[in-house]
């Protein structure tokens, strides 16, 4: 009996050191686990903000543009014979020129002092 107790605990304490290492093994998986989980989470992420930029490139403005929307010019002109015009632009004179080719557009008789232009900030 004696010798069956030596017998088993000999082989526990050779198996001890692979117990210990299994039990490293597991704490390493799940830390790498985790930093997959991280590296998901940013790649996800980083494709978001790759999808956002292509839009801004597609739609031809560039990344000023997108923050620029809260400065915006509008311009009016009332013509007896085009009626009212409106016209909006990023500037003063955006806003100034895209009225007056509408109104030229539409053969009525427009000068660039007649145009009252605000500025609308969102």
């Amino acid at each position: 009996m004696k010798r069956g107790i030596s017998v088993i605990l000999g082989a526990l304490l050779a198996s001890f050191p692979m117990l210990v290492m299994a039990k490293s093994d597991v704490d390493t998986q799940a830390q790498q686990s985790a930093e997959i989980r991280a590296l998901r989470a940013e790649v996800k992420q980083l494709r978001r903000e790759v999808r956002r930029l292509e839009r801004i490139v597609l739609n031809g403005q560039s990344l000023d543009d997108e923050d620029s929307r809260s400065n915006v010019w509008g311009c009016y002109l009332n013509d007896l014979n085009a009626g009212g015009i409106y016209g909006t632009g990023r500037t003063r004179a955006e806003a100034k020129g895209k009225t007056l080719e509408k109104c030229s557009k539409k053969e009525g008789l427009c000068f660039d002092h007649q145009i009252q232009c605000s500025q609308d900030t969102l």
